[in-house]
């Protein structure tokens, strides 16, 4: 499959506020001899499964030239985050319908194991649209080195708490000729962390765009997921009020009855160590090699 990196600067348009954020374009970050978007590149370049990479950038600060034997392709960001998808996606021949893996470039620790793992278990799924979470088991001596929010997911009646994969898989073709489905795209992986709702309520303009998305019933189930999801972290990650939650695989129909969408376990936490602050930035150059 093909890998799109997106790599553009923060815009005014992003749907919720995060902490102080880090500063300029995060696909040519320095971290410590290189830019954080060279670690997920080479991890895409040296993975079996990877085609070719599209990275969306800026493209007048994009200097280096690679050499590899696989292709490399770079576009010039246009600004939001499905803008600049989009922008990649005319770089591909997306006609055959393959699936694309889609990432951020501001998860330097990930590892061609790392891609070889998410895209295998996308590969259970074949999904038009696949998100990957990692339980938290995998994260002993990493809490603490980025900012995480574990939600709770409900699977054969267990609860197993998860932080999402910073990207998804999707296949291309439906989502460019469906302009709906090209938005669900959008909100399911801008809303990975049901904590955004909460951050999208405070800005009144976004209003109309969960609506529109979501309808009133998906907004109120949105609500009532995000109350529980909170309600059983703060009382420990209890596991026996399993009940209150739906089990994964009624949820994942729920997100979209036309298109399948699945969601898989992945059991590699460096797709979620990202650097989206300078606290986060501090804490992964530590552990960078």
């Amino acid at each position: 499959m093909d890998a799109i990196i997106l790599g553009g600067d923060h815009t005014k348009e992003e749907l919720y506020v995060t902490k102080v954020k880090v500063k300029g374009n995060k696909y040519i970050l320095k971290l410590k001899k290189k830019y954080m978007g060279e670690y997920v590149l080479e991890a895409l370049l040296k993975s079996e499964y990877i085609d070719r990479v599209v990275i969306v950038t800026d493209k007048s600060k994009f200097k280096k030239n690679y050499k590899s034997e696989k292709k490399i392709i770079v576009v010039n960001q246009k600004g939001k985050i499905t803008e600049n998808f989009l922008e990649a996606l005319e770089k591909i021949d997306y006609s055959s319908n393959k699936a694309i893996l889609v990432l951020a470039c501001d998860i330097p620790l990930i590892t061609k194991d790392s891609v070889n793992l998410l895209i295998k278990e996308y590969k259970k799924y074949d999904s038009d649209i696949f998100i990957g979470l990692i339980p938290f088991k995998y994260f002993k001596g990493l809490l603490g080195l980025c900012v995480n929010n574990f939600q709770p997911v409900r699977i054969a009646n267990n609860i197993i708490y998860c932080e999402k994969v910073n990207g998804l898989i999707l296949k291309p073709k439906n989502i460019v000729t469906n302009n709906k489905l090209m938005h669900t795209a959008q909100i399911i992986y801008e809303n990975r962390e049901l904590e955004s709702f909460r951050k999208q309520f405070q800005h009144t303009k976004f209003f109309p765009y969960i609506i529109k998305n979501y309808g009133l019933t998906g907004v109120l189930y949105a609500i009532y997921l995000y109350i529980v999801s909170r309600f059983l972290v703060n009382i420990g990650h209890n596991k026996s009020l399993y009940w209150l939650l739906p089990e994964k695989t009624d949820f994942e129909k729920k997100l979209s009855m036309k298109y399948k969408v699945n969601i898989g376990l992945v059991n590699d936490p460096s797709f979620s160590l990202d650097i989206d602050t300078e606290s986060d930035r501090k804490g992964i150059e530590k552990i960078l090699k």
